[in-house]
């Protein structure tokens, strides 16, 4: 079928057979090894996202992009400068 995402390749190993084998198991309505092995990364996804490590990982990741597409114009150390002024009242 078409599409522009990216495609992978996986080889039914010993170990990737025994997981189809809990994912036939565990979803006896599903019977495309494609769908199968779908469902088993999303629930690894799942898995993955309960560890606060990885969560934190991830957060760290996002605000590096963030930073690298929106810099801080006025550069470092600005704000420490403009609390060291003396503010007129």
């Amino acid at each position: 079928m078409p599409t522009t995402h990216p495609r992978h390749q996986v080889t039914e190993t010993e170990t990737v057979h025994e997981a189809l084998e809990i994912a036939r198991a565990a979803w006896p309505n599903e019977t495309s090894p494609s769908k199968l092995l779908t469902r088993l990364v999303v629930e690894g996804q799942h898995r993955l996202l309960e560890n606060p490590r990885i969560r934190a990982e991830l957060r760290r990741r996002a605000l590096s992009e963030l930073h690298q597409e929106h810099p801080w114009p006025q550069g470092p150390g600005y704000l420490d400068a403009v609390r060291e002024q003396d503010w007129a009242e």
